[in-house]
C-alpha cells in the first residue's frame, strides 16, 4: 500500500465484509484516491494521483437533458404552437428581465392590454410588435437589441424595461410610450 498506513484510532475506519479490524483505521495521504477491487479478488488496493481535469459528466445531456426554466419552456411552447403566455409565465419573464417587483403588476396590466401576452402580436400597421407592442425601429435600436428578436418574450420585455426607464429618466410619466396604461 504505497504511502498509506494502518494506524490506531485516526483516519477513516476500515469497514466492509471481511475488512473490519477493531481499532485500526486507514489513513490516506493527501492527493491519493483509493480504489478497492471486488471482494475476494485477492489483490491489494491500488492508488492513483488525483485527476488534473474534472471528471466527465456522468449524465450526458443527450440522455438526460436539462430541465428548461419556466421562461425557456414558455418561449419554446409559444414558438412551436403560437398563442399567448399564461399569467405565471408572464410574471416569470418580467422577473427574469429585471423588472422590479413594485412595477411588475403594472407591466402585467400594460402587456395584457397591448398584446394579450402574445409574443407575436403586431399593431400600428406592423410598426409595434411583441408582448409590449414596442416600435421595432425605435426602441430595439435604442436598447441595443436585435430587432429581429421582437417576438422573443425575454428580448421584448428587456426592451420594454429600458423604454420604461427612458421615460422616467427624462422626467416623463411612467408608461408614456404605451397607449395602454395600468
Amino acid at each position: 500500500m504505497r504511502g498509506s498506513a494502518l494506524v490506531p484510532l485516526s483516519g477513516q475506519p476500515i469497514t466492509g465484509p471481511g475488512l473490519s479490524q477493531p481499532g485500526l483505521y486507514l489513513r490516506m495521504p493527501d492527493g491519493e484516491l483509493d480504489t478497492y477491487p471486488a471482494e475476494g479478488a485477492g489483490t491489494q488496493p491500488t492508488f492513483a494521483p488525483p485527476p488534473k481535469e474534472p471528471a466527465p459528466a456522468y449524465f450526458p445531456s443527450v440522455l438526460f437533458p436539462a430541465t428548461p426554466t419556466p421562461v425557456e419552456a414558455a418561449t419554446a411552447r409559444v414558438t412551436a404552437e403560437g398563442g399567448q403566455l399564461t399569467r405565471d409565465e408572464m410574471f416569470a419573464v418580467l422577473r427574469a428581465t429585471g423588472w422590479p417587483e413594485g412595477v411588475i403588476s403594472e407591466a402585467i396590466a400594460v402587456s395584457w392590454c397591448e398584446s394579450k401576452w402574445s409574443p407575436y402580436a403586431s399593431g400600428d400597421s406592423g410598426r409595434s410588435r411583441g408582448l409590449f407592442q414596442l416600435n421595432v425601429a425605435t426602441w430595439f435600436s435604442y436598447a441595443g437589441a436585435d430587432p429581429d428578436l421582437w417576438a422573443d418574450p425575454l428580448t421584448n420585455a428587456r426592451v420594454a424595461w429600458l423604454t420604461y426607464q427612458y421615460d422616467l429618466g427624462r422626467g416623463y410619466a411612467p408608461w408614456t410610450q404605451w397607449s395602454c396604461k395600468p
